[in-house]
């Protein structure tokens, strides 16, 4: 009895040290399993496709920017100057007075004119309205006495002389309220009416005149140089200040007689100014004239570009007399297979680009011809429609599997932002949907 407790307890034993070992052993595997590591996920790309468009070969000519209008402010009568309300390098608008000249005698004059003017109106008006009731009361009256007096004779005296003359009377006096009741003749009318516009000219001419004595600006621009002062004398057609308009500026550039051909009137004229370095993107301008005779030394033609110009605080962007550099054409206009700038690679063979089909990226070796924009002609390896890699091509390896972040289509082509958590997923010239995580 007692061997066999005992043999029981030894076999409790063992099994309890294998059932620790097995537990060692499924943990160990456990571990095993949880320490292999998870596939990576496939690189995030964003992709563009290429397309057909219209390129032409430019070449960047040099020019100055100039004022799109300038004049010299003269005075229009001989004056002397009582104010100068300018000075050099202030902004002027439309009509705003730069100066005034001294104008006393004619304000006196014109105040006169102005009281005969009135004059006039009231005359025309006496006339318009015809005589007034009372007149024409004081008319019948007359009439009444000379009827009375007529009577008077004809009973006191038998002449035939006195009655007459008493007929007479009253003849003068109905024929005077006929033509009170009549009112005034339209030919004095006429005459009143003729008088009034003669002094409404008067006025009107001293008025003219009068404007003339305040120089203004006749553009909005700015003052650089002063041409008088307080206290001159000015003759008619002396110069008071020269103005510029700088809301638009002129580029003028000379293109070489073999490249004037493929310039239009009307084109887009990108320009770059080397006193703006922190402008990346070029302005653009349009051409405007393009002048039809070369000059004879160099044989160039004078172009000249039309650029609206930007208002900052201190004034505008460009100001006349910068450098400018003009991009124009030098080549007909032709079609092209285009992709975007942002799709090449550049390695030690030439450029490349990451082609991505069937959800692969395939490196195709291209060749690349006339810059556009944001777009760069393929010439070689390319055609229309394929979709490129503008967004993690660099770390693409050829036939590496990629997870497609983006279809950036060819109107948002711009500067493809990277797909971070803090930034956009294309930049503010591309889409602006939310932002993706970065991948691979």
């Amino acid at each position: 009895m007692l061997e066999r407790s005992q043999d029981l307890r030894n076999y409790q034993r063992e099994m309890s040290r294998y059932g620790l070992w097995l537990l060692l052993v499924c943990l160990w595997a456990t571990g095993e399993v949880l320490a292999q590591p998870k596939p990576p996920e496939p690189p995030l790309v964003h992709i563009s496709k290429a397309i057909v468009g219209s390129v032409v070969q430019t070449s960047d000519f040099v020019g100055t920017a100039i004022p799109s209008r300038r004049t010299i402010v003269g005075s229009a009568v001989d004056g002397r100057v009582v104010s100068l309300n300018v000075e050099v390098g202030a902004e002027v608008k439309e009509g705003e007075p730069i100066a005034q000249l001294l104008t006393k005698t004619l304000e006196l004059e014109l105040a006169a004119a102005r009281a005969e003017y009135k004059l006039r109106q009231a005359e025309l008006a006496e006339l318009r309205n015809g005589a007034l009731p009372q007149e024409i009361a004081q008319a019948k009256s007359r009439v009444a006495a000379a009827e009375v007096r007529r009577e008077f004779l004809r009973k006191r005296l038998e002449r035939l002389t006195m009655l007459d003359a008493g007929d007479e009377q009253v003849s003068e006096a109905m024929e005077g309220l006929r033509l009170v009741e009549l009112g005034p003749r339209p030919e004095r009318i006429a005459q009143a009416e003729a008088k009034l516009e003669q002094q409404e000219n008067i006025v009107a001419l001293l008025e003219d005149r009068l404007a003339k004595y305040t120089v203004r600006a006749p553009f909005s621009g700015f003052v650089i140089r002063e041409l008088t002062e307080s206290g001159y004398w000015l003759q008619q057609g002396a110069p008071v200040a020269e103005i510029i308009e700088i809301n638009h500026v002129d580029v003028e550039v000379y293109v070489p007689e073999g490249f004037i051909r493929f310039i239009r009137s009307g084109d887009p004229a990108p320009l770059k100014f080397d006193a703006l370095p922190d402008i990346k993107e070029p302005l653009v301008g349009k051409v405007i004239a393009i002048v039809p005779e070369a000059e004879t030394r160099s044989r160039t033609f004078p172009v000249r570009v039309r650029l609206e110009n930007q208002r900052i605080e201190s004034g505008f962007l460009v100001k006349p007399g910068m450098l400018a550099r003009c991009s124009l054409p030098i080549g007909p206009t032709k079609e092209a297979i285009l992709i975007p700038k942002d799709a090449l690679v550049l390695g030690q063979v030439g450029n490349q680009v990451m082609r991505i089909k069937d959800g692969k990226a395939q490196r195709v070796k291209i060749e690349v011809g006339v810059s556009q924009g944001s777009w760069i002609e393929a010439q070689s390896g390319i055609e229309a429609g394929d979709a490129l890699a503008v967004f993690g091509n660099e770390r693409l390896r050829d036939g590496e599997t990629v997870k497609i972040g983006k279809v950036i289509e060819a109107a948002e082509v711009g500067a493809v932002a990277q797909p971070t958590t803090a930034r956009p997923a294309v930049s503010e010239s591309g889409v602006t949907d939310a932002p993706v995580t970065e991948g691979g």
